[in-house]
């Protein structure tokens, strides 16, 4: 251990003199001719190539991504990176993930789990501890990256359906008030910040940038994968189509997003004496038992029956 240390010492004191006397063996390359004239008119050469003014992960990590990624798109199915590109879709793309990058992040946390199983297991001595371990942990890894996706995407769609009553009654009055389509889902996306005032502002920025508004909407409509936002979206399209006034579809479609949550309300309170079974069964009733036959527990065991 001391060697050790001694070594580690010498290493940093090798290197600290290395980096100190590095300018006098590594003298900086004469500029030519071009470069003189550069400085003399005040022009910096380095911000002249573009290349100098990128940053290293920009210059040496983000390439090495994209080429993986490349890789990871050659070699798995088109039909299994659409379905993949559509449940990050409706998860609202967490840190701004697209496919490729989903698998390239799984294999990752896959080969790091199952790296780390490895060493805990070989660290038992016994190979088979090892093995099974790498496994189990890289098999946890793939599937926990999946049920985390799964869990982003029924948050979002609850936070969608629960937010949708309260856009909808928005709309309705701000398009009773005189407000165009457009200036009312514009004024909705201002007002409220949620999951679903968050699509309609990108479905808005797509009409901005030239895609129709209709096409947008049903777009986004199908993106969250709720049932209740799909078919509200639907309905403003057959109005906007069918010449139908667009605050009578609203009010309609206000009753029925009240009347879902109200029944959805209504489901969940029924289900919650079901699921409040298990934990009464599991910490509730031990701790009353333990405070009803604790004492003659004890009588019992200082003088029996």
């Amino acid at each position: 251990m001391a060697t050790f240390t001694l070594a580690l010492i010498a290493a940093g004191g090798g290197f600290a003199i290395f980096w100190a006397v590095r300018p006098a063996l590594f003298p900086t390359i004469r500029a030519t001719a071009v470069e003189d004239r550069f400085q003399y008119y005040g022009t910096d050469v380095a911000m002249t190539d573009d290349v100098t003014r990128l940053t290293f992960s920009e210059r040496m990590i983000d390439p090495i991504g994209d080429r993986v990624n490349e890789l990871v798109v050659r070699m798995t199915p088109l039909e299994y990176m659409r379905r993949l590109d559509r449940r990050l879709e409706e998860a609202g793309r967490p840190s701004g993930l697209r496919a490729e990058g989903f698998v390239v992040l799984r294999l990752a946390a896959a080969i790091f789990a199952g790296a780390l199983g490895a060493t805990l297991g070989w660290s038992s001595g016994r190979p088979v501890i090892a093995v099974i371990a790498a496994a189990v942990l890289a098999a946890g890894a793939w599937l926990g990256i999946r049920m985390w996706v799964s869990s982003l995407i029924s948050g979002r769609q609850h936070q969608v359906e629960l937010s949708l009553p309260n856009v909808i009654d928005f709309l309705v009055i701000a398009v009773s008030a005189g407000l165009t389509l457009d200036r009312a889902l514009t004024r909705v996306v201002s007002q409220y910040d949620n999951a679903l005032t968050r699509g309609l502002a990108v479905a808005l920025a797509e009409v901005q940038l030239g895609r129709p508004r209709l096409e947008a909407l049903d777009a986004y409509g199908r993106s969250t994968g709720v049932a209740s936002v799909h078919a509200f979206i639907q309905a403003l399209i057959g109005s906007e189509r069918m010449g139908v006034p667009t605050a009578d579809v609203l009010r309609l479609q206000a009753e029925a997003a009240r009347w879902r949550r109200g029944d959805n309300a209504a489901r969940l309170g029924a289900n919650a004496t079901i699921k409040m079974t298990i934990p009464m069964v599991l910490f509730i009733f031990p701790t009353i038992w333990l405070v009803l036959l604790g004492p003659a527990l004890f009588t019992v065991f200082r003088g029996g029956f």
